[in-house]
């Protein structure tokens, strides 16, 4: 019996150190570069150092409060942070990918993905302890919870104005180039 105990400690204080050394030390860095957006002009880049600094909160909450001893509150809360911390990388995380899913710069791509590991890591802990509580009403709100943080890049990716299309034969130029000139009849042979 104590042999069993002994395992399950050691396996927490693991999975502690792991969430430590790979979620939140990672995650710090980052939130300090977010600091570096001009957030004082754009409400995204503003919305983007919330949710890293949320993540950032939301991470430190999962190294220090295992999901079975949590409160069904705090769980859900703690998943919301670290949601907004997930959401909050994703247009960041999305570049460093190719379009072919190889990575263009590895090290940076290892240290932005570790945070996202535990961070879902976590969320399956917790989902798993509403499951084994029976606690439907904290499942519901847990997939809700979820449902929204995967919807929530996709929403805010559709509300970014798209860039205005350029016309067909035509030189416009803004800028301090050359000045500008529409392509006019005398133009034509």
């Amino acid at each position: 019996m104590s042999v069993a105990l002994d395992t399950g400690r050691a396996a927490g204080v693991l999975r502690m150190l792991c969430y430590l050394l790979f979620g939140l030390l990672p995650a710090l860095p980052l939130a300090l570069l977010a600091l570096l957006l001009p957030w004082q002009a754009d409400a995204l880049a503003a919305l983007l150092l919330l949710g890293a600094w949320l993540g950032t909160a939301g991470l430190l909450r999962a190294v220090l409060v295992a999901p079975a001893r949590g409160s069904r509150l705090g769980n859900l809360i703690g998943c919301a942070l670290l949601l907004a911390g997930v959401v909050a990388i994703t247009p960041v995380l999305a570049p460093a990918v190719g379009t072919d899913f190889s990575t263009r710069q590895p090290g940076l791509f290892t240290i932005m993905c570790g945070p996202v590991v535990v961070a879902l890591h976590y969320l399956v802990r917790v989902g798993q302890a509403l499951y084994r509580n029976g606690d439907r009403t904290g499942l519901y709100l847990f997939a809700g919870l979820v449902l929204a943080g995967l919807l929530l890049p996709a929403m805010l990716h559709l509300a970014r104005p798209a860039p205005a299309p350029s016309l067909p034969g035509s030189t416009l130029q803004i800028g301090p180039s050359e000045p500008t000139s529409l392509p006019t009849s005398k133009d034509r042979p």
